[in-house]
Parts: C-alpha cells; structure tokens; sequence
C-alpha cells in the first residue's frame, strides 16, 4: 500500500500565495501606522491650538517717544538713546508682563553692546548672562536674574542707524 494513496486529493497552495500574503501584511501595517501617525499629529495640533486659545493677552502702547510706564528706567542708558520709536508693555493672562522699548541709539553697535553687557553683568543689578553675542551689523544680549525677571537686548544696524529692541519680562 502507498502513503500517496492514502491520502486525499489535496492540492497544494501555490508558491506565489505566501508572499501575496505577506505583500498584504506589510500594507495593512503600514496603513495602519499612517493613520496613527495622522491621528497624533492632528491631535497634537489641536492641542496647540487649544493652548494658544487660552493664553490672552492685553496690549498697552505708550505715547509716541515716550517709554511704557513701568519699563525699567536703567535699562534705557541715556547715552546710547536717541529717540525712544515705540514702547508697550503686554499682560499675558499666564501671569507675565512683558515691556519692550524700541529705539535709535546715538552709538555705535558695539557701544551699545558693551554698554548693556557692563550695565547686565554689574553687581548691582544681580543679572547672569545668559548668551551674549556681537557681529558687524548685529548684537544680542540676553541675561536673567532670581527675582524671574529677564531682559534680552537686540540691536541692528540698518541704513548705518544702529536700531535697539530692549525687552523686560516680568513674572507677577
């Protein structure tokens, strides 16, 4: 008696089937991970959305040439300013208040830069400084204290005027 006999007629799956199979694995895998990955993102900007929904702000601008009352008066050397272009203070319902005072100085950049680096890293003003950094046409200084408060000074040389930003925030 043979074994062959025996047995029933089964046809054997072709060779091609398995990979077809596999083929059909890897796109449902895949499919299924971008739709993840499209479910996260979408999730991830709604969320962003919804945070910056919450955070309000309430914008307050001085009177031309003047500064924003409660801008630190030391940090507007009298040396260096030419004429204030704008000033604001901005309440952010998170607690922070931030000023900004905007102007021409009457000095060169790396006057200014040295000026602000001096007054920032003095002992009196108990600020560390964080990052410092002067080029040619461009200075930035950005230092911190422990009372939360921070100042960033950036200036710009533009049409050969040496233009000022200088930022003080404040946590309440």
């Amino acid at each position: 008696m043979q074994m062959n006999s025996m047995m029933p007629n089964a046809s054997p799956e072709p060779e091609n089937q398995f990979p077809k199979k596999l083929v059909l694995w890897v796109v449902i895998i895949v499919v299924l991970l971008l739709v993840l990955y499209g479910l996260s993102s979408l999730q991830k900007k709604q969320a962003q959305k919804q945070s910056a929904a919450e955070v309000k702000q309430n914008i307050t601008k001085a009177s031309k040439g003047q500064t924003i009352a409660g801008f630190p008066k030391n940090l507007i050397l009298p040396s260096l300013v030419g004429k204030v272009t704008e000033s604001y203070s901005i309440d952010y319902s998170t607690g922070l208040k931030q000023y900004t005072a905007t102007f021409v100085a009457a000095a060169k950049i790396s006057d200014v830069f040295n000026d602000y680096v001096k007054l920032l890293g003095s002992k009196d003003q108990q600020y560390y400084l964080f990052t410092k950094q002067l080029t040619k046409d461009a200075a930035y200084i950005y230092a911190k204290n422990s009372k939360s408060q921070s100042v960033s000074v950036t200036a710009s040389v533009v049409s050969g005027k040496t233009n000022v930003i200088v930022g003080f925030l404040q946590d309440k």
